[in-house]
């Protein structure tokens, strides 16, 4: 363990060769006073933070400063408590309200693949959801009320029976002047269904053209005569089909006329209904939603219900889909996100499923970790996002721009689902990446992006210096690991114990390790070893016991080559002398 007790044996000219380096006993042991620990312990107070003063303040100043580029890299060894540290700062934090919004789409009537996005005030897309859902529902209700109304139906009735009167006449004209030129209108049935056709009158009776070809092979109708009828046939067919034609046309105007009537009636209605919703919410991505949503109504309401239109159809496709709600989010939000692939990283498009209720493209649309992250915080393991270069870039993007986008992304079959454009969402995010200090050192100086769009690096400490307040530290550390896991409570002497150990992990007796991970695995397994000597406390024995396991556990390698250099299978010269040989040599090329 390196020290500097011994520079008087350095710098003693009477001393020669290895003599300069020897130490003495009493400066070979090192040991923490259980005596020592104790009189320190009554002082403890609450757990903080310990010894990464150089990261905390680049921590607080990082996410104090509103500007491009100060997101943080955290570098330092694994269980120096870079994310208790990263938490507990974030979480103090104040944060802007105003950068904490609710995010939602809505239907983009006029293109359904490019929904509209909504944005609102921290918790309140909740609640316009709530209410937009009760005003259409009302509305659906009070629409079918509407149409049963005597006023709505006389004037509904009115339209058809003007259609109905004017298509008669045309039939009616149509059959006087067939009379007139021998011919009449008959319905024949085929296949169980009936079909108009125009049959000439011969002797009093309306009969086929294969039945009057009886007649002029008989003699009684002449050929000339018979082709005359053909060709009356055939010029009454085609005004025949012109005149279904112009019925036609009259009972499509007739639908329009009753649709516009429809609408022309739901207009107040659905004005009334809807302008509580424009008096509360006065933003203009709102009132626009509304505004459409105002247009789209009359017209989707005045529809009759069928499997295409159904009422949860009108509901789903004319209700929000809200991606974000921090009704419930106590200060910024902070995310931690774990797998930081494409999809969990940018947000997806749902595929639609077979045999399930078809859905609006705005309803499949969910936000990724970037999104959820908005307003406050993401923090991502380096590691896990270079693993997949899409995603690496994917993030420097948004960073830059300071927006993202939700869509498809390749799969190994190509891009699935809808393609539908979320379009630019504004990001007000920071980003802290935790990795190694060899990490941080490619990133910097390989990509000059990185440079730019982190520009924060908070270091984490191995160590830290051994003295009175750093012992304080080691011991409500300890404190808290005890009660928070409930293990048993920690001696004197347990205590020190623990603290030689932090100090021999630090390689130097001057300093403490800050590998606190490394510390609360060793009370873990001492308490287990408390547990199996049936003692009440952690004392110094039974950590000892917890080393001398460890050691035991990870020894295997070392009592096998102890065993072959035993039983001569390994042989190793420790005396004498050789030419040209080197014991443990080892040449690699």
């Amino acid at each position: 363990m390196a020290s500097n007790l011994n520079k008087d044996h350095l710098n003693d000219p009477s001393l020669e060769g290895a003599e300069r380096y020897l130490l003495p006993p009493d400066q070979v042991h090192f040991s923490i006073s259980p005596d020592y620990v104790a009189g320190i312990e009554a002082t403890t107070g609450d757990f903080h933070i310990i010894g990464q003063p150089r990261a905390i303040s680049a921590l607080k100043m990082a996410i104090s400063i509103n500007a491009k580029g100060y997101n943080v890299f955290a570098s330092g060894l694994p269980g120096t408590g870079k994310r208790t540290a990263i938490t507990s700062i974030l979480k103090e934090y104040q944060p802007d309200i105003s950068c904490i919004q609710d995010i939602a789409f809505a239907a983009n009537f006029g293109d359904d693949l490019a929904p509209r996005l909504i944005r609102f005030p921290k918790g309140e897309a909740r609640l316009f959801q709530k209410k937009l859902k009760e005003t259409l529902s009302r509305l659906r209700n009070r629409s079918r009320e509407l149409f049963k109304k005597r006023q709505f139906r006389d004037q509904r009735d009115k339209i058809i029976i003007d259609t109905e009167g004017k298509d008669n006449t045309l039939l009616k004209d149509f059959e006087n002047r067939l009379g007139e030129q021998g011919f009449q209108l008959v319905r024949l049935m085929d296949q169980e269904e009936s079909h108009p056709d125009i049959f000439p009158v011969f002797r009093g009776e309306a009969m086929d053209f294969e039945k009057l070809q009886d007649f002029v092979q008989t003699g009684e109708l002449s050929q000339e005569d018979f082709q005359l009828l053909r060709e009356q046939y055939f010029r009454f067919t085609d005004e025949l089909n012109q005149l279904f034609m112009e019925i036609h046309d009259n009972r499509l105007q007739m639908e329009d006329s009753i649709g516009t009537l429809r609408t022309q009636a739901l207009a107040p209605l659905v004005e009334a209904e809807l302008r509580p919703l424009f008096d509360e919410w006065v933003s203009k991505e709102i009132t626009g939603f509304l505004g459409s949503l105002k247009k789209h109504l009359p017209e989707a309401l005045s529809q009759p219900e069928s499997e295409e239109n159904t009422a949860e159809i009108l509901l789903a496709r004319c209700s929000l889909n809200v991606l974000i709600d921090h009704s419930e989010t106590e200060g910024a939000p902070i995310v931690f996100e774990t797998n930081p692939d494409m999809t969990k990283l940018f947000g997806l498009v749902e595929s639609p499923q077979e045999n399930s209720e078809p859905r609006p493209p705005h309803q499949l649309m969910r936000a990724g970790s970037l999104l959820q992250a908005s307003g406050g915080f993401l923090v991502l393991r380096a590691e896990d996002v270079l693993q997949q270069e899409d995603v690496w870039h994917g993030l420097k993007r948004a960073l830059e721009s300071g927006r993202t986008e939700i869509r498809n992304h390749p799969g190994p079959y190509g891009v699935a689902g809808p393609a539908i454009k979320s379009g630019d969402i504004p990001l007000h995010v920071k980003v802290i990446m935790t990795g190694t200090d060899g990490l941080y050192e490619m990133l910097y100086n390989i990509d000059e992006e990185f440079q730019k769009l982190f520009k924060v690096p908070a270091e984490f400490d191995s160590v830290m210096p051994r003295c009175d307040q750093a012992i304080r530290e080691y011991i409500g550390f300890a404190s808290m690991i005890c009660q928070e896991e409930n293990l048993r409570p920690t001696t004197p002497d347990g205590l020190a114990a623990i603290i030689e150990y932090g100090v021999r992990l630090a390689e130097h007796r001057d300093h403490l390790s800050t590998q606190f991970s490394l510390i609360a695995d060793l009370l873990r397994e001492a308490d287990y070893w408390a547990r199996q000597a049936e003692s009440s406390r952690i004392s110094a024995a039974m950590v000892h016991r917890a080393l001398d396991e460890r050691r035991f556990l990870a020894n295997l390698p070392e009592e096998k080559i102890d065993e072959q250099i035993q039983s001569g299978e390994l042989l190793i010269d420790v005396q004498g002398t050789a030419v040209g040989r080197i014991n443990g040599l080892a040449i690699l090329d």
